[in-house]
């Protein structure tokens, strides 16, 4: 089976003029460098190279296919640091439904120095064209490092380790039984610095597919006075705790290729894991020995209670038609003051096969100026359930609302969140959980009384009115009936298995951004278990890789097949 190559994952927020250009940034990674407020910085934003300059850069690293031709560039100065975006693609690129190979190239590149900050080339087989020799592994991680080597600064390459000596750390798709990942890690004062890495994919045949830079240009802090490292191994055995999740294996979106992701189903794809939520404490900080979770802040023990007892049967689920949906949508109407009028309507559906789910969107309008409500938007699902559900201000009040006198405390707007999730879904309380970790108010699925890794709800409350303001990110989740399996493993054979795969070390961590606008807090010093991504398996007891699922999927399919 060939691997479609168009399946890869782009970096997220920089244009590319190509087939695709998503990808998923790894935990606390930045492409690039931190912006700096001084007159250094805006010199170091003055754009040197010409595009014929960042062209000729690009030849000279000799990093560009002989079968692409240029097709177009675009200059980012505002970006830090500024960049130059460039594009090639094959003659044949834009001809729908092809036979032949088919490929492109996108480059963004400092603009300042010519080095590269991403290189992005996919490439389709041409149809029924044979499997070309697989290189050696050796000779693929010497192209990675004769690359790389090339096109970044000379400063950051002496700072990087031996590729994957601190193991595979980004979540980014690839075929694992085909391609080979090297991540290079900075590393300071012999300190690893896990969220600064490069990572390099190198194809099977050999050619270079996919270099991405993950760089902050910030102040390191001084290894002083920190904890030694056997005290830290014995803190973290104590404090670093997975939580057991219902995990869709297809959302962790690495090591598994375009098939791998059509072969799965839904009776596979869902499994029982032990894996670090956001807000699980999973790091020992270096000074305190106090334990964090990814926002680098204390992090706090929690239960997951449902809100309710009710559980909603696969049996029980009734379709309805729009006029009942409006119904509905008027009852929820209901939760805003003031009376509207409906101004539009429109059907749609998301998801495939029997996830599908088709619904309406109501848009209303007040009849008299209300509390300076300009819209509100419900949509209802064909199963009676609310999808997303919006209150629009006429004007911006955001810097007002968080400068206005509340209103309304905390415990009384988390209350009437609650009220509204129990008008929403009350025939699934006993499926859903409020995490009080964090605000505003995000709310999860239970299976089972286990927690869902997908599918969070957050219900902003305005704290100045009382109402509900949005209900937003709904993922209704899939009818979980096929998952009947029990955990045969408790927490603590899985905490043992992770200090089995993974080692305890001092590195820099970079805090994750863990809500929207948050400002990106300094790396700091923190013990933590470092190797490659993984996670344990609650029913069989397996140490599962992330950047390996490919591989082990293969093997699964062969055993299934001698039986």
């Amino acid at each position: 089976m060939k691997s479609n190559r168009l399946s890869r994952g782009l970096i997220a927020g920089l244009s590319a003029a190509v087939w695709l250009t998503t990808f998923v940034v790894p935990s606390g990674g930045i492409l690039g460098g931190e912006a700096v407020v001084s007159a250094a910085a805006a010199e170091a934003k003055k754009v040197v190279l010409t595009r014929e300059e960042a062209i000729q850069k690009i030849q000279d690293f000799g990093g560009i296919p002989q079968e692409l031709k240029f097709e177009e560039a675009s200059l980012s100065e505002n970006s830090t640091p500024p960049t130059w975006t460039l594009s090639w693609k094959s003659p044949n690129s834009d001809v729908s439904r092809t036979t032949e190979k088919r490929s492109s190239l996108v480059i963004h590149m400092d603009a300042r120095t010519g080095y590269l900050l991403s290189y992005q080339y996919l490439v389709r087989p041409a149809k029924n064209a044979p499997e070309a020799p697989r290189v050696a592994e050796a000779a693929a991680r010497s192209k990675a490092e004769d690359f790389l080597s090339k096109v970044i600064p000379k400063e950051e390459w002496q700072k990087l380790s031996k590729p994957n000596e601190f193991g595979q750390h980004f979540e980014n798709m690839y075929d694992s039984k085909k391609d080979f990942a090297y991540t290079f890690t900075r590393v300071e004062n012999g300190i690893p610095f896990i969220e600064n890495s490069y990572q390099v994919i190198v194809s099977g045949e050999g050619e270079i597919l996919q270099l991405l830079r993950f760089w902050n240009d910030v102040p390191l802090p001084e290894a002083k006075n920190v904890l030694k490292l056997e005290e830290a191994k014995k803190l973290l055995a104590e404090k670093a705790t997975p939580s057991l999740m219902v995990q869709d294996v297809l959302s962790l979106n690495t090591g598994l290729s375009f098939e791998d992701h059509e072969a799965l189903h839904d009776s596979t794809r869902y499994k029982l894991v032990y894996l670090y939520e956001d807000r699980d404490p999973q790091y020992v900080d270096a000074h305190s020995g106090k334990a964090l979770h990814r926002g680098g802040e204390e992090a706090r023990e929690f239960s997951y209670k449902p809100l309710g007892s009710t559980v909603r049967k696969k049996e029980d689920i009734q379709r309805i038609d729009k006029e009942e949906a409006k119904k509905l949508a008027l009852e929820w109407l209901k939760e805003v003051p003031g009376s509207y009028q409906l101004v539009k309507e429109e059907s749609r559906a998301e998801g495939q096969d029997e996830n599908k789910v088709s619904f309406w969107q109501f848009e209303y309008k007040p009849q008299q100026p209300a509390n300076q409500i300009e819209t509100v938007s419900i949509r209802v699902t064909d199963q009676g359930e609310l999808l997303n559900y919006v209150v629009k201000k006429a004007t911006d009040q955001k810097d007002t609302d968080q400068k206005a006198e509340e209103k309304v405390s905390y415990e009384t707007a988390k209350e009437r969140a609650i009220s509204f999730m129990k008008k929403t879904f009350p025939d699934r309380l006993g499926e859903i959980y409020l995490d009080e970790r964090y605000s505003p108010f995000v709310f999860g699925w239970l299976h089972n009384g286990i927690p869902s890794a997908q599918g969070k709800l957050r219900v902003h409350v305005n704290f100045q009115t009382g109402y509900v303001g949005t209900l937003e990110q709904v993922v209704l989740e899939p009818n979980l009936t096929e998952l009947t399996n029990t955990a045969k493993v408790d927490l603590d054979a899985a905490k043992k298995l992770e200090q089995e795969n993974m080692r305890p070390m001092l590195t820099y961590y970079l805090p994750m951004k863990l809500s929207f606008g948050e400002e990106q807090k300094p790396p700091i010093l923190v013990y933590r278990y470092v190797g490659d991504r993984g996670l344990v398996d609650a029913v069989t007891g397996e140490w599962i890789i992330l950047d390996k699922q490919s591989e082990r999927l293969k093997k699964n399919q062969a055993s299934a097949q001698q039986k």
